[in-house]
């Protein structure tokens, strides 16, 4: 295949892909280079995805199975998963980001910086040992992350002997608890909760004032971002959604 059939090629799966028709599609570029580079970095991205699951498999053959490694997508944070090897956090393809990550991302964007070895305990008590390694097109613009999770709680009390491997200090320290959400509105729960526990009451017994407060939170924590926040924010504070907007539009005006 030479270079022109190869383009045609690709502009077809592409536009397939898309579900948009390719001649329109080559019409709303008027310039070459900027379709070119539209292309290349949809395929860049493809052939990233494509690499790393086979790498994912060797983690899992190497670690067996209390490991689990996860491939997102950045593209779509509410169902970023788009493939799993193993399985520790019990998620599934098309399941979101967790909070944890995505607090980090919307903070650093793409200066962001990979995390090796950080423990966390889930919402069942597991302890896991965790890396998140950010991927990168070829302008260094993160575009999804490889997560790899390993099971270590049958490790705890062999400690001592396997200290070097597990990694840290005193299990007693261990604070950080990252929740594996299998939708995104356990995603948004999380954020939701995590916030409440600062105001010492339950969003639904929250007065005005209060729950414009929490609002402007969440929306400072980029929650808002979130398809489908808004219905399930005014579910967990028990009021409509049409509330929660005029209460958005507030903030905006304050």
């Amino acid at each position: 295949m030479d270079a022109s059939s190869g383009i045609i090629t690709y502009t077809k799966i592409f536009c397939i892909y898309k579900n948009v028709d390719s001649n329109a599609f080559l019409c709303k570029f008027n310039y070459y280079n900027r379709f070119r580079e539209i292309l290349i970095n949809y395929m860049e991205k493809e052939f990233i995805f494509k690499q790393l699951k086979s790498v994912a498999e060797g983690i899992i053959k190497a670690f067996g199975d209390n490991s689990e490694v996860l491939l997102h997508d950045f593209s779509n944070l509410a169902k970023s998963i788009v493939y799993i090897a193993g399985n520790v956090t019990n998620r599934k393809v098309g399941g979101p980001i967790t909070d944890f990550v995505f607090n980090l991302y919307r903070d650093k964007g793409d200066s962001i910086q990979n995390m090796f070895s950080y423990t966390t305990r889930t919402k069942g008590g597991m302890v896991l040992k965790s890396s998140t390694i950010f991927l990168r097109d070829h302008k260094d613009k993160v575009v999804g992350c490889m997560c790899i999770n390993i099971d270590i709680s049958h490790f705890i009390n062999l400690k001592i002997s396997l200290d070097s491997i597990i990694g840290f200090k005193e299990f007693d320290d261990l604070k950080n608890i990252e929740n594996f959400a299998l939708s995104i509105d356990e995603t948004i729960e999380a954020l939701s909760l995590e916030l409440a526990k600062k105001y010492g009451k339950n969003p639904v017994n929250m007065d005005r004032g209060e729950r414009l407060n929490f609002i402007k939170s969440l929306d400072e924590k980029g929650v808002f971002a979130l398809k489908g926040s808004v219905d399930r924010v005014s579910k967990i504070l028990g009021i409509s959604k049409y509330t929660v907007y005029n209460y958005l539009q507030e903030i905006k005006i304050i």
